[in-house]
C-alpha cells in the first residue's frame, strides 16, 4: 500500500507540474485522450489504495473503480472507432 501512496504522490506532483508550466510558462497541446487516459489512471490507482486499506470506507474505493472502469471503456470504445 504504500507503493500506491508513493505512486500517487508521484502522479500528483506530475500532474501539478504539468499544470503550472501550461498555465504560466508556456501552452502545451493536450490530447483529450491523453488527459483522460490520466485520469482513469489515477482514479483506478486511487480506488485500489482505498480498497485495500483496513481502515476507512471501502464505498469510496469501489465507486473510484467503477468510475476507473467508465472511463477506460469510453477511451477503448473511441479508440475502436478510429480504426
Amino acid at each position: 500500500m504504500k507503493v500506491l501512496r508513493k505512486l500517487n504522490f508521484i502522479i500528483a506532483i506530475g500532474v501539478l507540474s504539468t499544470m503550472f508550466y501550461h498555465y504560466f510558462i508556456d501552452r502545451i497541446d493536450f490530447s483529450m485522450n491523453i488527459i483522460s487516459l490520466f485520469f482513469a489512471l489515477m482514479l483506478l490507482l486511487f480506488g485500489i489504495e482505498k480498497v485495500k486499506e483496513k481502515d476507512g470506507d471501502k464505498k469510496l474505493g469501489y465507486t473510484y473503480l467503477l468510475v476507473a472502469l467508465v472511463f477506460f471503456t469510453g477511451l477503448i470504445a473511441e479508440s475502436v472507432e478510429i480504426l
